[in-house]
Formats: C-alpha cells, sequence, structure tokens
C-alpha cells in the first residue's frame, strides 16, 4: 500500500551529515525503512535560453535516506550508503552513508518504489 501525506515534508533539524530529523512521524502513517529523497533548490529559476521560458528550479540532489526511529510528529532519517551492497548493513545499523550539506527547510519526497503504510484504508 503506498502512503499519501497532506503536507510538506521538510528537514526539520539536522542531527549529523548521516542523520536528519523530519517533520512527519507516527501520526502521518510511516513506517521503519520508508525512504525518502532529501533535496535542496537551486537559487536561480533555470531558463530555456531558447524560448526564454522559465523552467523552475533545479532540485539539489542531497541523498537517500531511510527512517530508523519515529515519533508521533517526527521521525530520524538515516542517510543509506549509495553502494546498494553496503545498504544491506544498514540494517543492522552498522553502516550509514552520507548527505551532501543537509540543511534546515530541504525538501524531501518519498522514494516512490520503497514506501509502505502502516495506515488501514
Amino acid at each position: 500500500m503506498s502512503i499519501i501525506i497532506n503536507k510538506e515534508i521538510r528537514v526539520a533539524h539536522v542531527l549529523s551529515s548521516s542523520q536528519v530529523v523530519l517533520n512527519i512521524g507516527d501520526c502521518d502513517g510511516i513506517s521503519l525503512n520508508n525512504e525518502y529523497i532529501v533535496y535542496g533548490l537551486s537559487k536561480d529559476a533555470i531558463i530555456d535560453p531558447s524560448t526564454g521560458e522559465n523552467l523552475g528550479y533545479l532540485e539539489l540532489y542531497r541523498g537517500t535516506g531511510v527512517v530508523t526511529y519515529i515519533q508521533d510528529t517526527m521521525c530520524i532519517l538515516t542517510a543509506m550508503p549509495s553502494n546498494p551492497l553496503a545498504r544491506l548493513q544498514l540494517v543492522t545499523g552498522e553502516l550509514s552513508g552520507t548527505f551532501k550539506n543537509p540543511q534546515v527547510g530541504d525538501y524531501v519526497k518519498p522514494n516512490a518504489t520503497k514506501i509502505q503504510s502502516t495506515k488501514k484504508s
């Protein structure tokens, strides 16, 4: 089952380069091991040089993380190693990756193929 969160998910606090706190928690229906992508936005809008059209802001990828701890209104997202084989060790807590310059206010979106919900439909 796919989870639908009706609010903008953001980084609320940076614990370290490998862990951030998100503004979603148990009351939003997230589960341990859900994967999320953390990103910032470019300072300037991208303009198409051919048409002059404003293409919007570039998403600046900070990393992908997995939910490792949940409270009612927040959770901890731990960065996943970029090496898929190393990701297996993340489950046991032996290894984590790092986010690239995570900032309070960074945007977060579900890694759509890796989300599961505990909420009942």
